[in-house]
Order: C-alpha cells, then structure tokens, then sequence
C-alpha cells in the first residue's frame, strides 16, 4: 500500500509540517528576542531598536499562536525605554515607526496569546514605566 494513498499517514505528515513550521517560527522568535535584548538599546540607537522591534512583529505575523513565556518577554522589551520613543529621544520619522511597530505587537501579542495570559500585563505594557512592569503571576 502506497502511504501517500493513506489519508491518516496524508494527515499526520501535514501535521508534523505544521507543528515544525511552528517551532521554527517559536525559535526565529526567540533569536529575534534574544539580539533585541543583547544588541539594543541607547538612546542613539532609536532607529536600530524601531528596525529590530518592526522585524519581531514581521516574524510574528507567520506564528499561529505566541507562547506564554514569549508574550511576557516581548512585554518586558516594550517596557524598556530603549524602545519606547515616548520616553527616549527620537526623530519624528522614527517616532512614528516606533509608536507604529508597538501598537502593532500589541495588537499581535493580544491576539495570539491566550486572554488569561495577557490579562495580567497588557494594562501594565501601555500604561506603566519599566520600573513598574512585574511578571504576571
């Protein structure tokens, strides 16, 4: 017999690609996390921190899903003031970006993550400084 022919060897090959693309996607995700949080930061490096924060949101788009612990680290870099033209110095043009990029993960983080899960932080990511934002228990 022909697996090809087999509709439940058919339907886990396609779940196996899936779960794979998806844990491809969980570690590009970390490793974007990882340079965000190694390689950012300074005021002087505005644009830099927007690029890298506007590359995250992208390789989220292609996630189906954003895993509890990822949400709360993506958290704790939009409550750095590195990345936050709000509360850094930055030009316009890279003002606008910025304030763009971090609505946009937001909104991501929002939809992609379990609402229990973000309930805890998200008012806190908006609303509050750094010094303010805890890991939700």
């Amino acid at each position: 017999m022909n697996r090809r022919d087999s509709d439940s060897a058919g339907f886990r090959n396609d779940a196996w690609y899936k779960s794979l693309g998806g844990a491809l996607a969980v570690v590009a995700i970390c490793g974007t996390l990882t340079s965000v949080c190694t390689f950012g930061g300074g005021g002087g490096r505005a644009l830099q921190a927007t690029i890298q924060l506007e590359r995250l949101a992208a390789s989220l788009d292609h996630t189906g899903s954003i895993h509890p612990d990822t949400a709360r680290d993506l958290a704790r870099v939009l409550a750095l003031p590195d990345y936050d033209c709000d509360r850094i110095k930055c030009r316009a043009g890279v003002e606008a970006r910025n304030s763009a990029v971090r609505a946009r993960l937001i909104t991501l983080i929002t939809i992609r993550t379990r609402a229990d899960t973000i309930a805890a932080w998200r008012t806190r990511v908006t609303a509050a400084g750094p010094a303010q934002v805890s890991e939700p228990r």
